[in-house]
């Protein structure tokens, strides 16, 4: 770089015919030396940016669906030592390396969330559970033994980082959780399927900036409902930035003769949790449920949770957007 700045300063210190003029001598001198500085600065900058990155990255993994990177940090505030994956900007979950935190669901699946009062009702019963969208394996800590657990994840290397570098799912295995990770594109898997018999399916699928359009048609939807047993719920991961979709999946839920309900949950970044927003889809009274739901107050954006409370309900949307798989429109869905 610096080689190239300076050939480039002295050719252009040449008149038209070639000849240099002398009072540019001196002018062509500083403009070298001021190059070749900017240049040494430049390189020794980004010379120590790389060395920051390499100090917190564990691994790094490149393939079609982009670069996955493994990142142990300190936690703002607590200091607590973290190990997180993220794919972009996109954040796929955190666990804590050592303490009682690196037993308890973090970033959008908190015990107070709604895929977290869901996931943490008792059942008599052992459970079949589908989740479509990996991430860390946070989710896993939810089941008991003798539940059968089902992740659907695209990017197979996302399933080896998690099996690599976090242990969530290697601690279900242990408590007794009968774990499959299928990997390809989960509603292909889906179709592909003869019913399974959720008694829950989770979609945590649509965090990045690109909502994936064939998760959330009407046809998609009844092939969820396909897998679900007849009291079976259905639970959404629905924060992002860039989409309202709470119109959509309220539309989508009715266009197979079933309820939704949206719980919003403020962050606890001590306990490594951020704001989410979760939508629960079900036959019949969803609150009856989910007993976690039954004391949450009612509200009509995120911020108005009351102090004392985690969690809160998000009033229902008049607003209605109905994907099919011929007819899509991501423009009346953007976050305003």
């Amino acid at each position: 770089m610096i080689a190239v700045l300076s050939r480039e300063v002295w050719a252009s210190r040449r008149t038209v015919d070639g000849s240099r003029p002398r009072s540019s001598n001196r002018v062509g001198a500083a403009a070298i030396v001021g190059w070749t500085a900017l240049a040494a600065a430049m390189l020794f900058v980004l010379g120590r940016m790389g060395e920051s990155t390499r100090r917190d990255v564990i691994e790094v993994s490149r393939n079609f669906y982009g670069v996955l990177r493994v990142r142990e940090e300190r936690l703002p505030g607590s200091g607590a030592a973290i190990r997180r994956l993220v794919h972009g900007r996109t954040f796929h979950g955190l666990q804590f390396l050592e303490g009682p935190g690196r037993e308890e669901p973090t970033s959008y699946f908190g015990r107070h969330t709604g895929v977290g009062m869901l996931l943490g009702t008792k059942s008599q019963a052992p459970r079949r559970i589908g989740i479509i969208g990996l991430g860390v394996g946070t989710l896993s800590v939810y089941p008991r033994s003798g539940d059968r657990l089902t992740f659907y994840e695209l990017d197979p290397d996302v399933h080896q980082m998690a099996e690599k570098h976090f242990d969530y799912l290697e601690s279900a295995r242990r408590r007794g959780v009968d774990l499959d990770v299928v990997i390809g594109d989960a509603r292909l898997s889906l179709e592909r399927q003869k019913p399974q018999r959720f008694d829950v399916l989770v979609l945590d699928a649509f965090a990045s900036d690109a909502v994936p359009v064939h998760l959330l048609t009407q046809e998609a939807f009844a092939i969820y409902r396909r897998h679900l047993v007849e009291d079976g719920v259905l639970a959404l991961h629905v924060s992002t930035a860039h989409f309202q979709l709470q119109p959509l999946v309220t539309a989508l839920a009715e266009s197979i003769q079933m309820q939704s309900l949206t719980v919003v949950s403020a962050p606890d970044l001590g306990r490594g949790q951020q704001a989410c927003q979760w939508m629960l889809v079900a036959s019949g009274d969803i609150v009856s449920r989910v007993p976690g739901l039954a004391g949450l107050e009612t509200v009509r954006r995120r911020e108005e949770i009351p102090p004392t409370a985690d969690s809160a309900i998000l009033q229902p949307t008049a607003r209605r957007v109905l994907w099919t798989d011929s007819f899509s429109n991501p423009f009346a869905i953007l976050a305003k």
